[in-house]
């Protein structure tokens, strides 16, 4: 028997796997196609993209929302626009303080 290739959202790095969980999950910012063999397939592509671990094809960002958990073509989640004034000051303090929430949860 000829084993069946990887579902989309795993992948198999493997000759002759035994499960149909592969090898393991697509990374968190990638997704994959049937017959993975790389958990890095296809980079989820776009900053209006977010790709979670395991993902099988890209999902849009809801509205209101923006991408988190990678650069802008490796989004892994996305997190709730903050509501501010129409006060640019406070608007630009926002956006700052979002990133560097971002860059020290990445490091």
């Amino acid at each position: 028997d000829k084993p069946l290739p990887c579902p989309a959202g795993r992948y198999g790095n493997r000759v002759e796997l035994s499960s149909d969980a592969c090898s393991g999950p697509a990374a968190a910012g990638y997704y994959t196609a049937e017959g993975s063999t790389t958990p890095e397939q296809f980079p989820c592509g776009s900053p209006s993209l977010y790709c979670e671990q395991g993902s099988s094809e890209p999902r849009m960002i809801p509205p209101g929302n923006i991408g988190d958990g990678g650069d802008a073509m490796h989004q892994s989640s996305f997190t709730p626009v903050l509501q501010v004034s129409c006060n640019p000051a406070a608007l630009l303090l926002t956006l700052r303080a979002h990133l560097q929430d971002s860059r020290a949860s990445a490091d």
